[in-house]
């Protein structure tokens, strides 16, 4: 079974409520054309590191997106460029290199949005 088979069997069993909230998953890949990054966004992930991956910063983007996530969407709370973030919350960056409009970055972290950018 590859990533994609298997976050969307992830969603199906979160889906049929034996999870509280959706986990956190990003995949790590040496595919990024543009149309990977859709089928991966599809799939389930919320968001994507290319290979090679610098590790020296890799705890740091995830420990950023964790902590961003557990006080925005993890809580309930979707968070789209140009709100305000909660006190204490990472704070990601927009950059217009994003395929989506509501798309943001941790350093080489991309976290995917739901509005393709046209």
């Amino acid at each position: 079974m590859n990533g994609s088979t298997a976050i969307v069997e992830l969603r199906k069993h979160e889906a049929r409520g034996r999870q509280a909230r959706p986990q956190l998953v990003v995949v790590t890949t040496g595919n990024s054309a543009t149309s990977d990054l859709y089928i991966y966004q599809k799939a389930g992930f919320q968001g994507i590191l290319v290979k090679p991956i610098n590790v020296k910063f890799l705890g740091k983007w995830l420990a950023d997106f964790h902590a961003f996530w557990e006080l925005t969407a993890g809580a309930g709370n979707a968070w789209t460029p140009g709100q305000t973030l909660p006190p204490g919350c990472p704070r990601p960056e927009v950059k217009s290199t994003s395929l989506f409009e509501d798309g943001y970055f941790f350093g080489d972290l991309q976290v995917f949005g739901t509005v393709p950018r046209r």
